[in-house]
């Protein structure tokens, strides 16, 4: 079981109500978690800003049932969607029907025919898989804040 010992370590100066713990908590993952609600609430900025706020001091105030096993910002998701849900449930925004972009028909045709020239040609599909590859790694390697 991996242990994230810096959240850890940020979260135990949080309780000992250390102000620039609280400053770095909040720099950190204030705007990762607006980009995380703006993607889900159909790019709504005010609607975002307030449930990443709304996270945000959930969070501090449950911070003692942190326990480091996962990424101090995989945990701040998981409370975020709880919010999400709530949020779009009191504002009764709650859709019948989720059209998922990549159900689109041109969409679907676009996907479709890259992926026949990708399995038809080996080198084309291995460099593009090293490409996405080499994408997700500089996407990881970001500081916190363009996270």
């Amino acid at each position: 079981m991996a242990v994230w010992l810096e959240d850890k370590r940020l979260v135990k100066q949080l309780l000992a109500g250390n102000e620039r713990a609280f400053d770095q908590f909040f720099d950190d993952n204030f705007s990762r978690l607006y980009r995380f609600a703006l993607t889900r609430l159909s790019d709504d900025r005010d609607a975002a800003r307030e449930v990443a706020q709304i996270t945000l001091g959930k969070a501090v105030r449950k911070l003692h049932t942190y326990k480091a096993e996962a990424a101090l910002f995989t945990w701040l998701c998981s409370i975020c969607r709880n919010e999400l849900s709530d949020w779009l449930a009191k504002q009764g925004r709650y859709r019948q029907h989720i059209v998922l972009t990549e159900e689109l028909d041109e969409v679907r045709g676009a996907v479709e025919s890259m992926r026949s020239r990708d399995q038809l040609d080996p080198d084309r599909h291995y460099r593009r898989v090293e490409l996405l590859r080499l994408i997700q790694v500089a996407l990881d390697n970001l500081p916190p804040r363009y996270g």
